[in-house]
């Protein structure tokens, strides 16, 4: 069942394409204040134990790991928070004092530059506590694969990748998506603002046309509250932030209740 709050802001008007909520109409958003932003949403959402069905803590999820002897991956579909996960593990261990390198590859950067690599081969003053994220591992060719693993050998790394499927190495944890947690996403991301809910028909809806990506779901609803071609988030915002000139823009008025 999804999260009380969405029913409890559910406006009940007659169907899904048509609803709008109880706000006024001329509530406006600058860019920089959209909910759904770049920087919110990185700074906002943070691991929690409901992104899996593990039911693993900080904790459980580190002696897990240690279990695999370090060497392990995360495993879900596109839009899953495997890369929140990465971002949120990063962040946990730089506050243990351990030394991360963070490196990322997608379909439009399927390989580590030179720099990258001689930057990995760099990474020997803290041997055994140092730790390699690798986001879309399985980008990597199979020369890629050997070059990566020899370095991280030689040096004693501990490394976590993120695959769609499970690989060569151990899966550490699944990440898994659901109608109720987008939801819970929502309602996390619009908690401090004016921003009208979305019916639980309309977050199933959501879920159901991005195939349960939660990432482009989230894209959808900031595109829905700025809603202009000035402000639209590309493909590609995510690893992005608003320029000053879009920063200053305002947006038309917010509706979230027009996903269709």
């Amino acid at each position: 069942m999804l999260p009380n709050i969405l029913a409890a802001r559910n406006p009940g008007s007659p169907s899904p394409k048509t609803e709008r909520c109880d706000q006024p109409a001329n509530i406006i958003v600058k860019a920089r204040d959209n909910p759904f932003a770049s920087d919110r949403v990185e700074a906002t959402l943070d691991f929690e134990p409901s992104w899996s069905e593990s039911g693993l803590d900080w904790t459980g999820l580190l002696d897990r790991w240690r279990t695999l002897r370090f060497r392990a991956t995360i495993v879900g579909p596109n839009g899953s928070g495997k890369s929140t996960l990465l971002r949120s593990l990063a962040a946990h261990l730089r506050s243990q004092g351990g030394l991360v390198r963070d490196l990322f590859l997608n379909d439009q950067k399927n390989t580590l530059s030179e720099e990258e690599w001689q930057d990995l081969e760099r990474l020997t003053d803290c041997p055994g506590r140092t730790t390699v994220l690798l986001d879309g591992a399985e980008q990597l060719s199979w020369r890629g694969r050997h070059r990566f693993r020899k370095i991280i050998d030689r040096h004693a790394f501990r490394v976590l990748g993120t695959h769609h499927r499970p690989g060569r190495w151990p899966t550490l944890i699944s990440t898994t998506t659901t109608p109720a947690l987008l939801a819970h996403l929502i309602e996390k991301l619009t908690r401090d603002s004016s921003s009208p809910s979305l019916t639980e028909s309309q977050i199933e809806d959501l879920f159901a046309r991005h195939r349960g990506n939660l990432r482009e779901a989230l894209w959808e609803c900031y595109d829905r509250a700025a809603d202009r071609a000035g402000n639209r988030r590309s493909a590609h915002f995510q690893r992005t932030q608003p320029s000053a000139d879009a920063a200053a823009d305002v947006a038309t008025p917010m509706d979230l209740t027009q996903i269709q």
